[in-house]
């Protein structure tokens, strides 16, 4: 029985590996000008899920804004937190190391969890976010971008080849469970 497991999670961890690298642009496109434009964007989308610059730019709001908003803020800084926590205690515990084929050119990488690629750290903060905008507020015209922004993101983890598809999935999971834990377990005040 465990030899027919082990046999089975072979065969989907090579096709999840077959499949992430045919979706990734690692497959010789750099030469060409479009896809060079296309990898700085995703790039740019890597950056725009980061944990530090979303940490300060969280205390920022925390600072500067007024008293009833302030509180919502302070729960998103929780949840960064709590998903840092997180994704750090996963990658260490399954160490499944990043594509092959990854080019190894990570902005405001920490490099002792930043060298596993199983769950996507970016995949869990990026619906983590939406998560919590979303329950925060349901029918602001915001959620939707935020949605597609955490989509994006997602998906530019498999396209640029920092992740296996596996990764991203189990990092969407992870990042939604983690905002419905925040929200219903670890904010402070009860706009939730």
């Amino acid at each position: 029985m465990k030899a027919v497991y082990k046999k089975q999670l072979e065969r989907a961890l090579s096709l999840d590996y077959t499949i992430s690298r045919k979706i990734s642009i690692y497959n010789g496109y750099f030469g060409n000008e479009l896809f060079k434009n296309v990898r700085l964007f995703l790039k740019f989308l890597e950056w725009t899920a980061h944990g530090v610059p979303w940490i300060i730019y969280i205390f920022i709001l925390i600072y500067y804004n007024q008293e009833y908003i302030r509180e919502f803020y302070i729960n998103v800084f929780i949840g960064l937190l709590f998903d840092l926590l997180t994704i750090s205690f996963l990658k260490l515990t399954f160490k499944r190391p990043r594509p092959s084929y990854n080019e190894n050119d990570i902005t405001l990488s920490a490099t002792k969890i930043d060298c596993y690629s199983f769950p996507s750290g970016h995949a869990t903060r990026s619906f983590m976010l939406f998560t919590i905008y979303y329950l925060y507020d349901p029918k602001a015209f915001y959620v939707v971008y935020i949605l597609l922004w955490a989509f994006m993101v997602s998906l530019s983890r498999v396209v640029l080849g920092r992740h296996h598809i596996s990764d991203v999935i189990v990092g969407i999971i992870v990042g939604i469970a983690d905002a419905y834990i925040v929200t219903s377990y670890l904010c402070i005040g009860n706009r939730f």
